[in-house]
């Protein structure tokens, strides 16, 4: 290659040779999407949903804002991304579709062409997952193609946002803990619930242990102190401030599950800063656990919460039980067992719960009956839903960076403080998901994404057929028509379903039954929120009905949650469902849902004639 003279500036088409002549310059390389931009985005994605709390405004109080705050983001990364690596190629653009991210694609159109065989009921909610899947997979290959240095720039302003999160959630969930929310319309009004804005508190919890970690992170690193600007040892400092506070809120929401991940992504953490030869400074983990003690001493000493830890006393008293989640786990894999190949569909698994109950008291009729939206192991009901062919792909994802890290440790192979602490992070999720739901919960599962970006690119490696096959031009444009396409069909079906959920907002709270049919009618074309719809109508109908004591109006709105719920069966509309063949006296019927009851728990007995309450008991 031709040298430069020092100081001479080279043109930008061409540059001079060792024998005077010209050759086209080097074209420069473009980051798939702008550094500023990819990490403004990847802040507003990780670090803002968990705060955001839809309000009374919306049908969906609590988790319509937050899929349009998580998501939103990265169908922008996606637009972006995806024209460069169209108009451009991968020869000009800094994408890199590596072996993890293209299994991650295979797994992904997977399941998109599952519903040919599985029997899905639910097209909404089928949709809905597969958005927040690709979510995933968008945010994964964005952040991974993105310069190392970015992150060593960037991770510590998006770990202290997400703290400063987590704070602020843990003032909201003090003031639902004393009944205090009541007016304030962008806090959850869940008063007697320490959950924050969350919405549940195993997802609380969770996410303390996220944002703790990355506190953690902060302060064992003194990552913030490496510039030597006098500027950042605010920032420094106030990350450590914000430890205390989020350390009450996750020992507060009494979640086992986090707790414990939190403790094991700490092990994990200290563990490859040690290996990896790097500074980890003992003093400070000392001081952490020292930490730890004094705030629960503090919840022993004022009584604060100390019902919440009456979990931990029932594994130790019933370790049988596993925390009530014996009886969901073998309604899983009973679920499992009935469909192994096919898989029940992705997000069916609540949709199939009610059935799988059913034939789980066959073969373990000592179970207790209860309902629940997930299997509370995340491998578990990724094998309901996906089947064996799409559970063995992801646990193969999970293995190859699983074993990639141990002989990391075991090599002790120099890791960058970022690749550490992404693998502690993955540590923490993948234990959490042993016991409970973060995959569901977009605002939390991007942080998996996140984890992967941050790690992979120091541990695995692609074989070189594959790496050669992956760096073809065709295939990279035709993954970023995918992209381009996904993001603009995704933001188009998120906005009509937003139109659609403030009309059923604005119908549930109208009096005009003409102006509210209209209102569900109009909603009901948004594909996203097309269930919600369904469901609202056939109230309608009941309440029309009840309210004009006409009994034919009425059968009209039993039909249709009927119709509703054998589509998507949920304990709610099993209750109200036997409350109204109850008073319609329809016995047939009446005892078809009762089988979804547990054996023995239930009589059906004739009304008394003076008597005006259901058939059903």
């Amino acid at each position: 290659m031709a040298k430069r003279k020092y100081g001479m500036k080279a043109s930008k088409e061409t540059r001079k040779t060792k024998r005077g002549r010209t050759a086209p310059e080097e074209p420069q390389i473009l980051p798939a999407v702008p550094e500023r931009l990819l990490v403004y985005l990847a802040i507003v994605s990780l670090a803002l949903p968990n705060i955001i709390f839809s309000g009374t405004y919306w049908f969906q109080t609590l988790h319509l804002m937050k899929w349009v705050v998580a998501m939103t983001p990265v169908a922008v990364m996606a637009l972006v991304g995806g024209y460069r690596l169209i108009r451009y190629g991968p020869g000009r653009v800094g994408f890199r579709l590596e072996g993890f991210g293209f299994i991650w694609f295979i797994l992904l159109l997977y399941i998109t062409v599952q519903p040919f065989w599985a029997d899905l009921t639910s097209i909404p909610t089928f949709i809905r997952e597969w958005f927040f899947f690709a979510s995933m997979l968008g945010l994964y290959l964005f952040c991974r193609s993105a310069d190392r240095q970015v992150w060593k720039t960037w991770l510590k302003w998006i770990l202290l946002f997400a703290g400063l999160n987590a704070a602020t959630n843990m003032v909201f969930a003090e003031l639902q803990a004393r009944d205090m929310v009541s007016g304030i319309p962008f806090i959850a009004q869940t008063p007697g619930h320490y959950i924050g804005n969350t919405g549940q508190k195993n997802m609380f919890g969770l996410w303390c242990a996220i944002s703790l970690l990355g506190l953690f992170y902060l302060w064992l690193t003194e990552t913030f102190k490496e510039t030597g600007k006098r500027s950042l040892h605010v920032a420094h400092w106030l990350a450590i401030g914000l430890m205390p506070m989020i350390i009450w809120a996750l020992l507060n929401t009494g979640s086992r599950s986090s707790i414990l991940a939190f403790i094991g992504g700490i092990v994990m953490l200290v563990v490859g800063l040690w290996r990896a030869g790097q500074m980890w400074h003992p003093r400070k983990v000392m001081s952490l656990l020292v930490l730890l003690l004094v705030v629960l001493g503090g919840i022993v000493v004022t009584g604060h919460g100390m019902g919440k830890f009456k979990g931990f006393l029932e594994m130790v008293s019933d370790p049988g039980r596993i925390g009530g989640r014996n009886g969901i786990w073998a309604t899983s894999w009973t679920m499992f067992a009935e469909q192994p190949w096919e898989g029940v569909g992705l997000g069916h698994f609540k949709l199939n719960y009610l059935e799988a109950q059913r034939k789980m008291f066959d073969r373990f009729d000592g179970m207790k009956w209860q309902f629940t939206n997930w299997a509370h192991n995340e491998y578990l009901q990724w094998f309901c839903e996906a089947g064996v062919v799409g559970g063995m792909i992801l646990v193969g994802l999970v293995l190859w960076w699983l074993i990639s890290y141990f002989r990391a440790l075991l090599r002790r192979q120099a890791l960058s403080l970022e690749a550490i602490y992404g693998n502690a992070l993955l540590s923490m999720i993948w234990f959490d998901a042993l016991w409970t739901r973060p995959f569901h919960r977009i605002e939390d599962a991007l942080w998996l994404s996140f984890g992967f970006a941050l790690a992979n690119p120091e541990l695995l490696r692609t074989p070189r057929r594959l790496a050669e096959l992956l760096r073809r031009p065709l295939l990279n444009r035709t993954m970023g028509v995918v992209m381009v396409a996904s993001a603009l069909i995704g933001l188009v079906l998120l906005g009509q379903g937003m139109v659609a959920d403030r009309k059923l907002a604005v119908a549930v709270r109208t009096r005009e039954a003409s102006t509210q049919r209209g209102l569900i009618k109009e909603s009901s074309e948004a594909l996203l929120f097309r269930d919600n719809a369904e469901r609202q109508m056939a109230y309608h109908y009941i309440a029309l009905g009840q309210a004009a004591e006409n009994e034919k109006i009425l059968k009209s709105g039993v039909a249709r949650l009927d119709a509703y719920f054998r589509k998507r069966p949920h304990s709610r509309e099993l209750r109200r469902l036997m409350k109204y063949y109850g008073m319609l006296g329809a016995k047939d019927r009446l005892q078809e849902l009762t089988d979804y009851l547990k054996p023995g728990s239930y009589t059906i007995r004739r009304k008394p004639k003076d008597s005006s309450g259901p058939d059903g008991s």
